[in-house]
């Protein structure tokens, strides 16, 4: 895993237009939280990546270490292609998913 940088969440929340059809706060595969209290990444990146449905083929890894939440964004080396960012707790459960152009 290589992390990129760190974010806010609470800036990410803030400015989410949860009117958009490019901003999704419900619905997500996965609703429920891991049991353990240290979470193997890998274990991590594969429910984030249950949630994608954009097609890609890079990855980036941010995180908030206040919130405890992490952040990955699919998206595609043809610059076309639409993204997706994949927002999640530090036990694996979804919190928002923002989709780009």
């Amino acid at each position: 895993m290589i992390e990129y940088g760190e974010f806010s969440f609470s800036d990410v929340k803030n400015d989410a237009d949860t009117d958009s059809e490019n901003v999704k706060t419900d619905g997500f595969v996965n609703t429920d939280e891991l049991e353990t209290d240290d979470p193997d990444w890998m274990e991590l990146l594969e429910r984030a990546k249950a949630e994608v449905d954009v097609d890609y083929n890079l990855t980036q890894t941010f995180y908030d270490e206040r919130e405890d939440v992490w952040m990955v964004h699919f998206f595609n080396s043809d610059s076309g292609k639409r993204d997706e960012k994949v927002y999640f707790n530090g036990k694996g459960r979804t919190l928002l998913i923002v989709y780009g152009q």
